[in-house]
């Protein structure tokens, strides 16, 4: 396992933004989300410049997080931008799995493939989402297709992520990111509320399971990413606070 940096904020920042805050927490790598650097209207020349400043700066980018538009005609070169950029990785956010939307998105799926990148999609809390995902991608073509998975997504509504998702609704065997968010469940005195609000923690301090599923994978020699997620954000003294935390977990990360 390898682990990424994910800068949560919807602020534009510059790559060699992205390359200061990765080496200030101790990270070579990190993903970027289309709301911070805008590929599908990135130049030739803006793309160049990105992939210099990795090579030199010795970073790399596994995942581009983008949202889903069916419009967007200009898919095929954003792959091309990917596969210069090194991108293994592609990530629709906010998206829910169903079988309408699988097929809706198996043309984009079998484009990635044909250049070696694997569409991602983040579980939400639905614990039938990977039969949906074996019946319509894999029943036709054998796509490659992968899950970021996010532990917190379960709490909302009463699952364990390890002892209801992980194992026994086979998400093991999909996993291609683990996003490291810890949170608890707030009580709630609604009785007619079927999801629950989730208080954020810092990691490993919330009911997510973090540590568990990390020494987990970790005895299965899972190869994937570890995402931890910061948000830039904020005062810098706050901006410190999470940076030291991050490196704390990390090194908590290393003794399991």
């Amino acid at each position: 396992m390898y682990n990424v940096l994910s800068i949560k904020n919807n602020d534009a920042l510059d790559i060699s933004e992205y390359i200061y805050l990765a080496k200030k927490s101790g990270f070579n790598s990190f993903n970027i989300h289309e709301e911070q650097i805008d590929l599908c209207k990135s130049t030739w020349f803006e793309i160049e410049k990105i992939h210099q400043l990795l090579v030199v700066n010795n970073f790399c980018i596994p995942m581009y997080k983008m949202f889903l538009d069916n419009n967007k005609s200009d898919i095929l070169l954003l792959m091309e931008k990917l596969v210069v950029l090194d991108v293994k990785y592609l990530l629709f956010d906010k998206v829910c799995v169903s079988e309408v939307f699988a097929k809706d998105i198996s043309e984009i799926v079998r484009l990635a493939n044909r250049f070696n990148i694997k569409v991602l999609f983040e579980n939400q809390a639905d614990l039938d989402e990977i039969t949906v995902l074996k019946n319509t991608f894999q029943a036709e073509i054998p796509f490659d297709i992968g899950i970021l998975f996010n532990p917190v997504n379960f709490l909302q509504f009463g699952f364990l992520p390890l002892h209801n998702a992980y194992f026994p609704a086979n998400y093991k065997n999909y996993i291609e990111g683990i996003l490291l968010k810890d949170g608890i469940v707030k009580k709630t005195d609604d009785k007619d509320q079927t999801s629950s609000e989730i208080e954020e923690t810092e990691l490993g301090f919330g009911n997510a399971q973090i540590l568990e599923l990390i020494s987990i994978n970790k005895a299965r020699s899972y190869k994937g990413m570890l995402i931890f997620e910061i948000d830039n954000s904020g005062d810098h003294e706050n901006k410190s606070k999470i940076l030291d935390s991050l490196i704390d977990f990390r090194k908590k990360i290393g003794r399991l």
